[in-house]
């Protein structure tokens, strides 16, 4: 009962936030236009999601397109507003990116503390001048995943997992209410991570 409750509630919030963007607008010009007819509730919503629509099919010709640019690039040349959007933009390019390659692969790391570990997403790797190889991993906040930390931390400071992306994600968006019982992990990756915890508590004693 809980899941179709949650559902209806949010069904619910939806559709009167979306309904609220253009309703008041569309109930005074129903007044204007038919004295003594009163607003039909969920007109706004369908006025609201034509309108986007609209704004996706000029959006996705030439001239949309160039408007677009236009746009962006004023945006560009404003101070703050430029760092906002151009974050946000890379930050939902990175999301909705097709395919996987924006996250290679899940992984558990040591942070925010030996001892404790968190889920990372691998998204990038790297050498330094002595070809010392690093991972650069994304750890996301959660129930929000948009927000996080980007670390970059030795290959062999990882402990690779079996979970694919889509696992990670609904792993964090649930807090960890569905995660997986049985995880398979790498061992060595482990017995590793076990020895630099244990020598850790030792140097701190």
């Amino acid at each position: 009962m809980i899941p179709i409750a949650v559902t209806f509630l949010v069904l619910h919030w939806l559709f009167v936030t979306m309904d609220g963007i253009t309703a008041p607008l569309l109930a005074r010009l129903a007044g204007n236009l038919f004295p003594g007819h009163r607003y039909i509730p969920g007109i706004g919503i369908v006025t609201t999601f034509g309108i986007i629509y609209l704004m996706g099919l000029v959006a996705t010709n030439v001239m949309g397109k160039r408007l677009v640019a236009k746009g962006e690039e004023t945006l560009s040349r404003i101070p703050l507003v430029k760092n906002i959007y151009l974050a946000t933009k890379q930050l939902i390019t990175a999301f909705s990116m097709p395919g996987k390659d924006s996250f290679r692969e899940v992984v558990f790391l040591e942070f925010p503390r030996p001892g404790t570990y968190a889920i990372g997403f691998v998204t990038n790797e790297m050498v330094d001048q002595q070809e010392k190889e690093f991972f650069v991993v994304f750890v996301p906040t959660t129930p929000n995943p948009t927000s996080g930390f980007v670390l970059v931390i030795p290959k062999g400071e990882v402990i690779h997992t079996d979970l694919t992306i889509e696992e990670g994600f609904k792993h964090l968006i649930s807090g960890g209410i569905i995660f997986s019982t049985k995880l398979q992990i790498d061992q060595t990756d482990l017995e590793n991570q076990a020895r630099k915890a244990e020598a850790w508590e030792t140097s701190e004693t």
